[in-house]
């Protein structure tokens, strides 16, 4: 090739370049905004609510919404055990055009951990479960497997050296199973990363066969014993597995390039959390998990005593600042002490922070995957809380 030849294939190469930036470009600009007009609202203050407060709560969750380009968002606080705001801003379903309400279900991922860890808890208060017995004699699936000699307390604090997911690269999110029984049979043989109790390691597993744990207990479905155990004791209407047909069940988003929200939204892919029930399997709205943290508080959840340890981080010998308990981790907003839990499963993200000395809890939750403003959002409503009081049904 001759050099006229070579400079005019470099020229064009150069060309393609720019019209494929260009069109890349245009393309993320015509598809970022998900609110081109101010997003609709529903708010719900509570009677005795500190308005101030709710009107900053509310304003800062509209700015929440448009400046990280959410589909749509929900936000609720309980003061010293009731609610005493609830507000949604946004899209429930962009393609319906359905405006998000306070009623409206989400994917809470990861933080359905903190109500296993309350209903284990809780069996273990009545002596249906001891939580620091193997599990292999309580799980005949386990029993003579790597699994048998772990408890119920390592699954709990991730500390029992079961695997990360199916293989250490593939992720929970995009792996689909159908049942409880499908997802012990992936795990059931594989041997540990290290002896029960010896290193942290976090893995959705733990809580699958926390559930297994739980079913084989107390002889029932984990749905059942979840619903008749812990939610309907605690007036959790709002919050159960995930599945199509959920009432008020929200549509799934994923940011459409590099994880960002500010570059648009498209639809989830379809997944099935069927088996990880209690690790990430539950959908609910930020009001419910509101009115959980304020039974969790108050003492209604399970006893004091078995709350604190719930909630105590586990002693690390290799990390002195170690932030898990069992279910929960540990936080510091505004100078004072909370626990909780973040998570962004497919098509949401959900935040849920306690503070005890102030005895406030706050969730907060979205419809798309990787929304990296809802944890920051969710301190600041701790903190913005902090001191008011009042408020309807716990």
């Amino acid at each position: 090739m001759n050099l006229r030849n070579k400079i005019l294939l470099v020229l064009g190469l150069i060309g393609l370049g720019v019209a494929a930036a260009l069109h890349v470009a245009g393309w993320v600009m015509r598809t970022a905004p998900v609110h081109t007009t101010p997003p609709p609202a529903a708010s719900v203050p509570e009677p005795g609510a500190p308005a101030d407060r709710v009107a900053e709560a509310g304003r800062r969750l509209r700015g929440l919404v448009t400046g990280d380009n959410l589909p749509g968002a929900s936000a609720a606080v309980a003061v010293d055990g009731r609610l005493v705001w609830r507000e949604a801003v946004g899209w429930a379903n962009l393609e319906r055009r359905l405006p998000m309400t306070p009623e409206t279900r989400l994917r809470i991922g990861a933080v359905s951990e903190t109500l296993t860890s309350v209903l284990l808890g809780r069996l273990a208060e009545r002596g249906a479960l001891d939580l620091d017995a193997p599990i292999g004699p309580v799980v005949p699936a386990l029993a003579s497997g790597p699994l048998a000699a772990v408890s119920t307390r390592q699954l709990l604090g991730h500390v029992s050296g079961v695997r990360r997911h199916r293989g250490e690269g593939e992720g929970i999110r995009l792996w689909n199973c159908r049942d409880l029984a499908e997802g012990l049979s992936a795990i059931a043989t594989d041997p540990l990363k290290h002896p029960p109790g010896a290193g942290f390691d976090w893995s959705a597993w733990n809580y699958v066969l926390a559930g297994a744990v739980a079913e084989a207990a107390a002889g029932r479905p984990f749905a059942e014993l979840l619903r008749d155990e812990l939610l309907a004791p605690l007036d959790l209407r709002e919050t159960e597995l995930d599945g199509a047909n959920v009432p008020n069940r929200t549509a799934f988003y994923w940011p459409r390039m590099s994880g960002d929200t500010t570059l648009g939204v498209e639809d989830a892919q379809e997944v099935e959390y069927a088996c990880f029930a209690g690790a990430a399997g539950l959908v609910s709205t930020p009001g419910d998990l509101a009115r959980f943290g304020a039974a969790v508080l108050s003492g209604r959840a399970a006893r004091p005593e078995t709350i604190a340890r719930l909630h105590e981080r586990i002693a690390r010998a290799e990390n002195p600042r170690h932030e898990y308990g069992l279910g929960w981790k540990a936080y510091t907003i505004g100078g004072a002490a909370a626990v909780g839990r973040d998570s962004s499963p497919v098509g949401g993200t959900a935040s849920l922070r306690l503070v005890p000395g102030t005895r406030v809890a706050v969730a907060v939750a979205t419809n798309v995957t990787y929304a990296r403003g809802i944890a920051p959002f969710t301190d600041a409503l701790a903190e913005l809380f902090a001191g008011s009081g009042g408020g309807s049904r716990p």
